[in-house]
């Protein structure tokens, strides 16, 4: 009986040593909010609509890709004289982030400023001036 008691002391001992207060000082690691630009070059963004037109199922399968932290490509999809669905190509554009709240985007000489009014994982809200006043041009994922 002495040894099972002793045994019993024993273990309880090293098991009480062997503990760590770590866990007292637990912290999860918290992950960053991801950038404007995080958000931007995360996947494909889909036209979802447009204030300036209602946008048909083939106009919604144009999409902006933001391939890294210039290079923007746009298809664009129109349905032809033939009545069918089809990509008009993949433009590659320069484009640069400006104070996170704005996509300065170059084609040839030609620059267009796109506000970002609102970004998530999986939604954009862009506006551009144009001659009639503010178009608002929203995408997904």
């Amino acid at each position: 009986m002495k040894i099972l008691k002793l045994l019993s002391f024993m273990l309880i001992t090293l098991l009480v040593l062997n503990c760590s207060n770590d866990d007292d000082n637990f912290q999860p690691q918290i992950q960053p909010e991801p950038t404007t630009q995080d958000l931007l070059i995360s996947g494909k963004w889909y036209w979802v609509s447009s204030s300036e037109s209602t946008l048909d199922d083939c106009q919604k399968q144009s999409y902006l890709e933001f391939i890294d932290l210039d290079t923007l490509l746009i298809e664009d999809f129109r349905i032809n004289s033939s009545d069918v669905c089809e990509s008009n190509g993949i433009n590659s554009v320069s484009y640069q982030l400006i104070d996170d709240s704005i996509i300065q985007a170059t084609i040839g000489t030609s620059t267009s400023n796109l506000n970002i009014e609102f970004i998530s994982d999986t939604r954009l809200i862009i506006t551009q001036e144009i001659s009639s006043g503010t178009m608002t041009t929203t995408l997904e994922k």
